[in-house]
């Protein structure tokens, strides 16, 4: 958070992700992580793997405030085992492909997937051209992570949150959330 920024600091500059908050008094951290979370899920932040600058600025020109920050895009794969065939018909007069055709069959997944964490989209590529068969598949995940839970918090989080507080326990991520990534999905979806 930088405040009394000059109005012109990044404002068309195309590296940064820009938003606009409408109030006057530097924004709370909530009210940043909600910020944070509508410009994910409306897509404003690239998919791709990596960090991405943004921007946050007050509505009125009275507010002395600005947020300058980047988040990061993590990538998750998963290896799913299965088998597969491909066929190729070929026109031969005319020396060109006419179809392909390809087939995979994965094996029914009994267990939670492991999921390997992907830092850039060149480790992703290298993973991918190294494997017979891959399928990437980009699925946003609902939430964000902040260090101290997803965002939005889900009401078991904050009831968490709280009693670690009240103990004057710090409250991490982990202390807050489970490492199933499925729970990501699990949370009431009105906006804080």
């Amino acid at each position: 958070m930088l405040p009394y920024v000059e109005e012109r600091f990044a404002n068309d500059d195309p590296r940064f992700v820009n938003a606009v908050l409408d109030i006057e008094n530097e924004p709370s951290a909530p009210q940043l992580f909600s910020c944070l979370w509508k410009l994910w899920l409306s897509g404003a932040f690239p998919a791709t793997i990596g960090e991405h600058l943004f921007t946050i600025k007050p509505k009125s020109t009275e507010a002395r405030w600005h947020v300058v920050g980047a988040v990061t895009v993590t990538g998750l794969i998963a290896s799913v085992p299965g088998t597969f065939s491909h066929s190729i018909l070929t026109n031969a007069e005319a020396g060109e492909i006419e179809k392909i055709q390809v087939s995979a069959k994965f094996e029914e997944i009994k267990s939670s997937l492991e999921l390997e964490p992907v830092g850039s989209e060149e480790a992703l590529l290298d993973i991918v051209h190294k494997a017979p068969l891959a399928a990437v598949m980009r699925l946003p995940v609902p939430r964000i992570v902040t260090s101290v839970g997803y965002w939005p918090p889900s009401v078991e989080a904050v009831e968490k949150a709280k009693a670690l507080f009240d103990a004057g326990t710090p409250v991490t991520f982990e202390d807050i959330e489970s490492s199933n990534l499925a729970d990501a999905w699990r949370f009431d979806k009105t906006p804080p």
